[in-house]
Formats: structure tokens, sequence, C-alpha cells
């Protein structure tokens, strides 16, 4: 399923972002099997797709002067929000008693 709303949950799967961003000094980063909500889309100041949050601020960092970028939306797969519908499979769970006939051997 593709990340293409506002709102849709995502899960960050980068462990130690910061680093894979190559900077230590961002404050504020998303942290690794954490689910996030899209607040919006744009591309990353590398030209990747990005994606900004809305529990998180946007990337920015000092020592290599970016004031507002958005995540990379390769670290934020989608999270799977639809409710499990079972009743399919407890129809065929629905045995009847099973009877037992006397054999004489």
């Amino acid at each position: 399923m593709p990340i293409d709303r506002i709102d849709q949950k995502v899960v960050c799967v980068w462990p130690q972002l910061p680093f894979k961003l190559g900077c230590w000094s961002i404050r504020d980063y998303p942290v690794e099997n954490q689910v996030y909500s899209v607040a919006a889309f744009a591309d990353t100041l590398g030209g990747n797709p990005g994606v900004y949050l809305c529990e998180l601020p946007d990337f920015a960092c000092a020592c290599k002067g970016i004031k507002a970028s958005a995540w990379p939306l390769s670290a934020f797969p989608h999270v799977d929000e639809r409710e499990t519908d079972i009743s399919a499979f407890k129809e065929h769970l629905i045995v009847a008693p099973a009877t037992r006939e006397r054999v004489d051997a």
C-alpha cells in the first residue's frame, strides 16, 4: 500500500536516523519502530520523496545549514490500519459435534 494521504500512519524503520542522515546535532528525530502520522509530502533537499510528520518538527540540521526539510519517505513504510474481519474464518470453525457409532469388531 503506498503512502499517499495526510494522517496516514507510518512507522520509522531506520535505526539511528541522525547517523544515516549524517548529523548527530538533530534533537527531535523519528525513532525506530515508532508510529507517526503524515502531515504533508515534499521532496527532501536531495530531491528524494519526503514526508513531514505531525508528531515531530521538520528535519533541521544546524551543522549543514538545513532549516526545514522533509524526512526521507524511504524510512517510513505504511502501517496497516485495516481492521481484520475474521467472520469468514469463524464460519468454517463451527463444526457439528461428532457422532460416534458403536462398531463391533
